[in-house]
């Protein structure tokens, strides 16, 4: 995958992933509603070569971040 450079000297994957709809369930940010389809569909992100997810504030934060985390276990 194409990577890009960002803040002078990160390189990240050309194509990112914002993870808004793995805590965002009919627009009530929180816990995901089935959180090992969750890491599942980040592994699958992972697995195909994006190394950008945005966990913008905007998806209630600190859920994206913490579902992300649990990627590493």
């Amino acid at each position: 995958m194409n990577t890009v450079t960002i803040g002078g000297d990160m390189k990240v994957s050309r194509i990112g992933y914002g993870p808004t709809r793995i805590v965002d369930q009919n627009g009530n940010f929180g816990q995901p509603a089935d959180r090992k389809a969750s890491l599942a569909v980040l592994r699958a992100v992972v697995d195909a070569g994006v190394t950008f997810i945005d966990t913008a504030k905007a998806y209630k934060p600190g859920v994206c971040e913490e579902v992300i985390t649990e990627l590493r276990a």
